[in-house]
């Protein structure tokens, strides 16, 4: 089908931008760190793979090796299902994700461990089964109700039902101490930023990236700055969110997810700036890595806007394939990018329409709700129009 080009502001373009990091940032990239040195392996006497030394790649022919060899060790199928989430992040592609589903739900079904639970937390929240990630957050805190990991979790899939409340509670006794760890900055700054509250978030996440900095830990200092950035960015400030960005990539990480975010916010920067072929050119160097619904309406846009039809019209085609494909896959977490896709391109608005009622049912936050009111928007123009 031909799509009708409408050319259209940055307001169309942008996503809240912190839910579109959500599921790849701090939650994933402080997991993946403290991975690296706590992750549950397979309890015998065989040598053990070193997880800060070896890709995920590796790390997947590691643990399939493990689980082959012993196929009732619960911590091994655990791991896999960790290393089949990480991939998942990486290329969002959903064979990765029901890999990571099957193997996790395999652990638990041997035996009910804190890692296979905080998992399967990570994997619902990360597909956007808010509801069960809190499920499995809360299970988790009644085995180990001190683990670090908890709280972004937990408070990642309140956000996501659209409980702001139950957020701020969960984060108060934390932000009583000396010294806050990183992980309640970063979802404080995460809180304010779903509030629009932009100002008051900028400054949790300079706090998250001192934290970092104190901590050694360059992934979450990336993420951080780059979040700083973004809520100037979403607040039309270009010129002081160019100094976040230039920090954080100043610094070196092997982590594509965080490669990746760092790579949307130069594009949300340069479509701020009015170069929106240099925006375009980092969103397809994205997409030359994973197949991302979100990524390919972002790139479509620019690429209307720039009048350049043909390109808009690959775009679009690609993007809605993806979607398609998630979808039937019996995945929901592209379900906000499909309903956007139709309404920037002003076309099968009502199955938008669907798509965005049913992403509401599993996803009550701001974004969730503006999609519905951007997909009805469209109608009431197009029925204006006739």
């Amino acid at each position: 089908m031909r799509v009708k080009v409408r050319t259209s502001g940055r307001a169309t373009l942008a996503v809240a931008a912190m839910v579109f990091w959500l599921p790849m940032t701090v939650w994933s990239a402080q997991a993946q760190v403290a991975a690296a040195s706590e992750r549950s392996r397979p309890a015998t006497s065989e040598a053990r793979v070193d997880e800060s030394r070896v890709d995920t790649d590796g790390l997947i022919a590691f643990y399939e090796k493990k689980v082959q060899q012993h196929p009732t060790v619960f911590a091994a199928h655990a791991a896999l299902g960790s290393a089949y989430l990480d991939k998942a992040r990486e290329t969002h592609a959903v064979e990765w994700l029901t890999k990571a589903r099957t193997a996790t739900a395999r652990s638990l079904e041997i035996q009910s461990d804190l890692n296979a639970l905080l998992t399967m937390a990570a994997l619902c929240n990360f597909s956007h089964r808010f509801a069960c990630g809190l499920e499995f957050a809360d299970r988790a805190a009644r085995a180990s109700p001190a683990d670090p990991k908890l709280l972004p979790l937990r408070v990642e899939a309140h956000l996501g039902l659209g409980q702001l409340d139950a957020a701020a509670k969960l984060m108060e006794p934390q932000m009583k101490l000396s010294a806050p760890p990183f992980s309640v900055l970063g979802a404080r700054g995460r809180w304010f930023a779903e509030q629009e509250r932009f100002d008051e978030a900028r400054s949790s996440f300079m706090e998250a990236a001192a934290r970092g900095r104190r901590d050694g830990n360059d992934d979450l200092v990336i993420w951080a700055e780059t979040n700083a950035a973004g809520m100037l960015i979403d607040s039309g400030r270009s010129q002081p969110a160019l100094a976040h960005l230039q920090a954080a990539a100043a610094l070196q990480t092997s982590d594509w997810p965080v490669q990746a975010v760092l790579q949307v916010h130069w594009a949300e920067w340069h479509d701020l700036e009015g170069r929106p072929a240099e925006a375009l050119a980092l969103y397809e160097s994205i997409l030359a890595r994973q197949d991302d619904p979100e990524i390919f309406r972002r790139a479509f846009v620019l690429a209307q806007k720039m009048g350049n039809t043909d390109k808009a019209q690959s775009l679009f085609a690609a993007g809605e394939q993806a979607a398609e494909k998630i979808l039937a896959a019996g995945e929901i977490f592209a379900l906000e990018a499909h309903a956007r896709l139709y309404a920037d391109a002003g076309v099968k608005l009502e199955r938008a329409e669907q798509l965005a009622q049913q992403n509401l049912t599993h996803k009550q936050d701001r974004s969730a709700r503006a999609t519905l009111e951007q997909v009805r928007q469209r109608m009431r123009e197009r029925a204006a129009s006739r």
